[in-house]
């Protein structure tokens, strides 16, 4: 089964809330918050720390904290063989999904305006050509994106490795010896969700988070 977690925010927390929260978090994940100069990107930084929390909480790995967190060449977040999670923020939202029986990552992305012309070297040529040719170009482009780093967070290599060389074909991918499968996820109009799992078949639960 795979869980995706997600909760969404508007406003600044207050200093004595934000204080409150990060008591709940490692040293160094503190840290981490209080250097972000935006405190939009400081909140979804704590959000996607507290979400992975209570996530572990809820599918029953409790015996993980996020002291116990290690980091591959590539940077990416892992625990280990028996659980696999990914963080991703966008806007208002902030998602977590988690399984513990299969491999899993996850991408959120706001749709807003972009100008295209900048992108098409990150995608081939049918890619772009599906992009060009659809009604809503803009958000075509979104659902193909968020699934290329989906999976390439997955993997752990992010933007590290090119998204021209990540082409789904019916929603699937093959990398080695394994195939991977995506989902996407429609949390919110404005936004484009895709989570990506090497488990066909596995049930998708999606849920609302929030904190006070």
């Amino acid at each position: 089964m795979i869980y995706l977690f997600y909760t969404s925010f508007y406003q600044q927390l207050q200093a004595t809330q934000l204080e409150l929260v990060l008591q709940q978090l490692p040293f160094a994940a503190q840290e981490k918050i209080i250097r972000f100069k935006n405190w939009q990107d400081a909140q979804r930084s704590l959000l996607g720390n507290m979400l992975l929390l209570k996530g572990l909480q809820l599918i029953g790995a409790h015996t993980y904290s996020l002291a116990d967190m290690k980091y591959t060449n590539y940077k990416k977040p892992y625990f280990g063989e028996e659980v696999s999670f990914n963080i991703s923020h966008s806007g208002a939202y902030v998602v977590c999904a988690l399984s513990t029986t299969c491999e899993v990552g996850v991408d959120i992305e706001e749709v807003k305006g972009i100008d295209l012309r900048d992108m098409q070297s990150h995608f081939s040529v049918q890619e772009w050509s599906d992009i060009m040719q659809a009604k809503d170009s803009i958000r075509t482009f979104y659902q193909h994106w968020t699934q290329k780093e989906a999976f390439l967070k997955a993997i752990g290599l992010g933007l590290s490795y090119s998204p021209e060389k990540v082409n789904f074909a019916a929603n699937t991918i093959t990398w080695g010896d394994k195939k991977w499968y995506c989902k996407e996820v429609l949390l919110d109009p404005a936004y484009c969700c895709h989570v990506v799992t090497t488990a066909q078949s596995s049930e998708l639960v999606v849920e609302q988070i929030y904190f006070s």
